[in-house]
């Protein structure tokens, strides 16, 4: 029996690597006659910590070669290590080809990273596709909730500052805050506004007693301007570069979360197991896209 191919796009951070990683996860559940890879290298130019999600939670994957790229999309949008220094002249029919959607057959995108797409699933099993997208939208992997959730499993933690965060986050009513600013404000993106976190407050302090407030950011002087020096705030600080993913981590051992408009804090609240969490995210979806990072039984205010 001939096995076709399905290669799926991975890179930008690690809140989408893990978006564009079960996706991949769910064909693998929908189309297990097919060889389900992953490209790595060619989608997307490397960014941030490169490609975490592997050494993160000790996974193993199949990964496409160039061969196998290049015979699925013919070089067409692809932005990575090979491609990201390409001529004008490649560049020109870059354009003209998005511009037309003259992109091979072969060749599925996802125009906008947060919308769902059914045709992604409605393949011919007798051909080979390339998926190029974030697949950042619940409804991708939503048949897979429990397969994902082990998947993401994080290594224990360890180092005396961040055990100290975590007891005080298991010993309490414990409510994830998360502040994007960082690359967001470098490249322009919307920002989620003041007025936001001060409503998802209120919200928590109406149903949660005694709710203790736990603030991660990328930028921490910021974020203590912005809330202030309150008895119930804690600063987590510390965890950047390679070690950025113990802040998801603590912010899924939190009982409740206040997210971002960031990818990185939505898996940080969908990890979460507390069957009563509260999650409150902003309905401001990323700069040039239609959905907000969210699940259906999210709260937005």
């Amino acid at each position: 029996m001939v096995k076709f191919m399905i290669v799926v796009s991975v890179g930008c951070g690690l809140g989408n690597q893990m978006f564009e990683l079960a996706f991949a996860r769910c064909l693998k559940k929908f189309f297990p006659n097919q060889y389900i890879k992953l490209d790595v290298k060619y989608a997307f130019p490397s960014v941030h910590n490169g490609i975490e999600v592997f050494k993160i939670f000790g996974l193993q994957e199949e990964i496409a070669s160039l061969n196998d790229v290049n015979s699925l999309t013919k070089g067409f949008f692809l932005q990575g290590d090979r491609f990201e220094k390409r001529g004008i002249f490649d560049r020109v029919i870059n354009s003209i080809v998005c511009h037309l959607s003259l992109y091979p057959s072969s060749f599925f995108i996802q125009k906008d990273f947060t919308e769902y797409y059914q045709k992604f699933f409605d393949i011919n099993v007798s051909k080979d596709y390339y998926f190029y997208g974030v697949f950042a939208n619940h409804n991708y992997f939503r048949c897979i909730d429990d397969e994902i959730k082990k998947l993401y499993t994080f290594p224990k933690i360890e180092g005396k500052k961040n055990s100290v965060v975590l007891d005080s986050i298991l010993e309490s009513n414990s409510v994830s805050i998360h502040v994007r600013r960082g690359d967001y404000v470098k490249y322009n993106v919307e920002l989620v506004s003041l007025d936001y976190y001060k409503k998802a407050i209120s919200y928590i302090e109406n149903k949660v007693i005694n709710p203790k407030y736990f603030v991660f950011s990328d930028d921490l002087e910021f974020s203590k301007k912005l809330f202030g020096n309150k008895s119930n705030v804690l600063y987590v600080e510390g965890n950047d570069g390679k070690n950025s993913y113990i802040d998801m981590q603590l912010m899924s051992l939190c009982k409740h979360n206040i997210i971002a408009n960031s990818s990185f804090s939505f898996w940080g609240a969908f990890l979460n197991n507390n069957t009563s969490k509260i999650v409150i995210y902003p309905n401001l979806p990323y700069t040039g896209c239609a959905k907000p990072f969210a699940c259906d039984d999210w709260i937005t205010v």
